[in-house]
């Protein structure tokens, strides 16, 4: 999305929620991002886990691309204070956003660019109109290879018992047994018997990978969406 798409349509951070239609709407499966501020979706999030975007209802309701600019477009009815409050502290300006709804296969995306240099704001949406189904596309192709990787429902975190998971995190933070042991107050040999129970259930093969599944499907957060980076 830089190094390529970038060249076409310059921007400082994005992202991306690919996910399922139905009759109601959709239902956002995976996010992925670009340098995102992560703490403003954490900020924004409603009571199921998901974030909550003006701009995202906007574009769900016109199906139409369009150029954002916190400075000029204040006064939309979509725009609700306090996530234009955490939009901007986040840093986040001129966005531009688009999507791509698939009927045939029942999926959907949405993509917001941010940081869009002034320059290339002219013709920033009926760029990213055109660009909408190549990059729906892309995105789909991630998510089939990361369902291949790590199965279609990702880490089963439900698996792993309180103590499990408390020391899961621990390991996915860099910690080792020793240290998990007395941080905690127990023995390093029941450390390391529940890192490998974690292991076994998660059906990972080392640490790294679960930092890796930490990093990209924190088990809380955006409750029931794998957040890719």
């Amino acid at each position: 999305m830089r190094d390529e798409f970038g060249r076409i349509l310059p921007f400082r951070s994005l992202i991306a929620l690919y996910g399922i239609t139905h009759s109601g709407g959709a239902t956002p499966t995976h996010l992925f991002q670009v340098d995102f501020p992560m703490a403003h979706l954490h900020q924004i999030r409603n009571k199921a886990g998901a974030p909550e975007s003006p701009l995202a209802r906007k574009w769900m309701k016109e199906r139409k691309a369009f150029v954002f600019d916190p400075k000029l477009h204040t006064h939309w009815p979509e725009i609700d204070r306090d996530w234009l409050r955490s939009f901007q502290s986040h840093g986040l300006v001129n966005a531009v956003v688009s999507g791509f709804i698939d009927e045939s296969i029942c999926t959907g995306s949405y993509l917001s660019l941010h940081g869009v240099p002034g320059h290339a704001l002219r013709h920033a949406a009926e760029t990213l109109e055109v660009w909408s189904r190549p990059l729906h596309e892309m995105l789909l192709r991630c998510v089939e290879r990361t369902s291949a990787l790590y199965g279609p429902t990702g880490p089963r975190w439900d698996l792993l018992t309180p103590k499990e998971m408390i020391i899961a995190k621990a390991a996915a933070q860099g910690k080792g047994n020793l240290a998990i042991a007395n941080e905690l107050g127990l023995c390093e040999s029941t450390v390391k018997t529940h890192m490998n129970n974690v292991l076994g259930k998660l059906k990972l093969n080392s640490r790294t990978e679960l930092c890796v599944a930490f990093n990209e499907w924190p088990p809380e957060g955006m409750r029931g969406i794998y957040v890719l980076s």
